[in-house]
């Protein structure tokens, strides 16, 4: 047990209960294990009081935290492989809403660069992703 606490004690950044050294501290309690018994267990728990929450104006944490330029371009980059003009012209070809009324040429000129389409939310991930068939996650 005393080898998987250490473990455990890592991955929480468990390094006491002095002020300011550990992010969780470990502590006992009770826990239900599913089948009606009680058993004692070590838990973590958060060390200090939680900032008050912000709320996120423009609904778009991305933004909130200024990374969304950087996130929409390694997304594009993910799905695109450096195609992106080739992309833009199967999507612009493609029956989507922005092509049912357009001409794919027109179409095309306005999704290029991805980026800006995806920030002008023309183009979604969701449809990026259908286009690929990838399904990546951007941290």
């Amino acid at each position: 047990m005393a080898e998987k606490l250490e473990i455990l004690d890592r991955i929480e950044v468990f390094n006491g209960y002095a002020p300011g050294i550990s992010l969780y501290f470990r502590m006992p309690a009770y826990v239900d294990v599913g089948d009606g018994r009680i058993r004692a267990a070590w838990t973590y728990v958060y060390s200090s009081i939680p900032e008050p929450y912000k709320n996120i104006s423009d609904n778009d944490w991305r933004v909130h935290r200024g990374i969304r330029k950087d996130f929409v371009r390694a997304l594009v980059n993910a799905h695109c492989s450096g195609k992106e003009e080739d992309i833009a012209r199967e999507l612009a070809t493609k029956r989507l809403p922005w092509t049912m009324s357009g001409n794919p040429g027109e179409t095309v000129k306005r999704l290029l660069p991805l980026c800006d389409a995806v920030e002008r939310e023309e183009l979604s991930e969701r449809r990026l992703a259908q286009h690929s068939g990838k399904w990546v996650v951007i941290p």
